[in-house]
């Protein structure tokens, strides 16, 4: 929004003047329009230039809104207020119409604005608004399957962009923009059938797939630590975490599993030792499905992450880790994005029998390396083959705090209620696109522009694992199953804004989101198994359950030896 609108306003013979929130001049006579997934519609009422309220007892005027195709409560809130001037005063009055958008391809809609009950004022009238679905531009030709949001948002930026640009500077950048918008508008006018995926290829959906990457990088850094704190529980310290049977979120120590026979795997050198040392490593893959709004992807995501702790003598547990992970994620158009986090981690554990509390942060940077392609074919025969790359940088914060106990049952069995809460904030910097083929090329003109994002989530998880130690004569198994309960109440849309780089006249356009899952249940099943001579493995199967989007069915098997 302009800094100042009603600076841009032409004087009219009324006496209400109304500004659009994007700067631009109208009367209260003129009709508004507002993209369903702006947000908000922002108007100014104000006096006739160089004129104030002069009515002794001051000037008002009620506003109302009266549905039309568009309905209050479902496509915007209704207006009902009054705006008022004292006696003396000047200047506009701001009203905000608060737009709500959806998933639905429900076309145009319109509602009413109506000025009464004028007080000092002279003028009254109605205003039609109009909201433009963003899920059904004219624009973008081609079935309602295969018609993406991020397209129609790209397909009315350019129907504004296009044509103000035809007499900019010239620059290189605005030169080959105004090329490739003059072969689109070509297509469109011509009911191109290629023109929807067109449009679907230049839109850069992907970018907002950053902050998820990011998240997923520091989970590595995370999941770690927290191995090393499921063996503080045990009040074990040197070497002996590494002799733990990992069930899920939670392990047993061996000297606890394996039946009596002489010196066991638990008398092990550093016990005693206040200072200890752990290594860890982390292995993960998922995928997203793709939506009308958000492009689908695969990932895999890896970390190493090294540390220290230190045992005081009244009993609480203090350490640092160091961690390095990297998450890659191939896009279902072929673009890909990877990245790789450096990542700091301080906690402090305490056991008080078999009751736990435990809390720490974790601080990280991380680079990304984006890229995407541009790929399409016009009937006229114009051919894009573009590829297009960026690299940025962002920032991660997590606190947490953990507690629990271990209960044991008859027949060998045990559960472990537990409680978590932790809070994450990730940054990512914006950035500026560049060309990977030849600059100059068709679809050069394409690259974008995007502004900075952020995501914060306030996570509280609550549930309970079971597990069922089984004596063997040459190993111990320990079945067991786990249901968490996670929810996050800091869960919303997020918005990604940019402006394609050759525009003058630097036109934003926003892509919203999914609605993400603010509450889910993990599953974890799985079994541990302890060899002698201190050897162990473990196979577990986890899922997210009642999510909408995400796909993620993970299988995870590991091995450890004693040398």
């Amino acid at each position: 929004m302009s800094a100042n609108p009603i600076s841009r306003c032409a004087p009219v013979w009324v006496l209400l003047l109304l500004c659009g929130s994007w700067g631009m001049s109208a009367a209260w006579a003129a009709d508004l329009s507002v993209r369903e997934n702006a947000g908000q519609l922002e108007f100014f009422v104000d006096f006739l230039a160089g004129t104030r309220c002069e009515a002794e007892g001051g000037c008002a005027v009620t506003l109302r809104s009266q549905d039309g195709t568009a309905q209050a409560g479902r496509d915007y809130v209704a207006v009902d207020r009054t705006v008022r001037w004292r006696q003396g005063d000047e200047g506009a009055r701001s009203v905000v119409v608060e737009i709500i958008d959806n998933a639905e391809r429900d076309g145009n809609r319109t509602f009413t604005l109506v000025s009464s009950d004028a007080v000092g004022l002279l003028q009254t009238g109605t205003r039609s608004v109009e909201i433009i679905d963003d899920e059904s531009s004219p624009l973008a030709t081609g079935s309602s399957s295969t018609v993406t949001a991020p397209a129609t948002e790209i397909g009315d930026v350019i129907d504004l962009v296009c044509p103000q640009i035809q007499n900019a500077e010239d620059n290189t950048d605005a030169a080959a923009l105004r090329r490739d918008c003059n072969s689109l508008l070509a297509a469109e006018q011509n009911n191109d059938p290629q023109f929807a995926a067109a449009l679907r290829s230049i839109a850069p959906d992907q970018v907002g797939a950053s902050v998820g990457v990011g998240r997923q990088t520091m989970n590595a850094q995370i999941k770690n630590v927290g191995t090393r704190l499921t063996a503080l529980r045990e009040n074990r310290v040197g070497v002996l975490s590494g002799l733990l049977l990992r069930m899920g979120d939670h392990a047993l120590a061996v000297e606890d599993l394996l039946p009596p026979s002489g010196a066991g795997a638990g008398e092990t050198e550093g016990v005693g030792s206040p200072l200890s040392f752990f290594i860890n490593g982390e292995l993960s893959a998922g995928d997203r499905n793709g939506t009308t709004r958000e492009e689908g992807f695969e990932f895999t995501s890896t970390g190493l992450t090294l540390g220290l702790d230190y045992r005081r003598n009244d009993g609480w547990v203090l350490g640092a880790a160091l961690g390095l992970s990297s998450t890659t994620s191939d896009f279902d158009s072929g673009g890909d994005l990877e990245a790789v986090g450096t990542f700091a981690t301080f906690f402090a554990s305490r056991q008080l029998s078999r009751f736990y509390i435990e809390g720490g942060a974790t601080v990280g940077i991380s680079a990304f390396d984006q890229a995407r392609k541009i790929q399409y074919t016009l009937s006229d025969g114009t051919a894009v083959d573009q590829a297009v790359s960026a690299s940025f940088d962002g920032s991660e914060y997590s606190l947490f705090f953990n507690t629990g106990t271990e209960l044991l049952l008859p027949r060998q069995l045990s559960i472990t209620p537990r409680a978590r809460i932790e809070l994450i904030q990730l940054d990512v910097d914006g950035f500026t696109e560049d060309t990977v083929s030849a600059s100059g090329d068709a679809g050069d003109g394409w690259r974008t522009r995007i502004d900075a994002q952020n995501s914060r989530s306030f996570l509280v998880g609550l549930g309970a694992q079971i597990s069922w130690i089984r004596n063997r004569e040459n190993a111990v198994w320990v079945p067991y199953g786990a249901l968490e309960w996670v929810q996050d109440f800091d869960a919303e849309k997020s918005n990604v804004s940019g402006q394609f780089v050759g525009d003058p006249t630097g036109e934003t356009f926003v892509f919203v989101s999914d609605s993400p899952d603010d509450s889910y249940y993990k599953l974890n099943l799985g079994t541990s198994v302890l060899f002698t001579g201190g050897r162990s493995a473990f196979i577990d199967y986890s899922n997210l359950l009642s999510i909408k989007h995400n796909s993620v069915h993970s299988f995870n098997l590991g091995f450890r030896w004693e040398y």
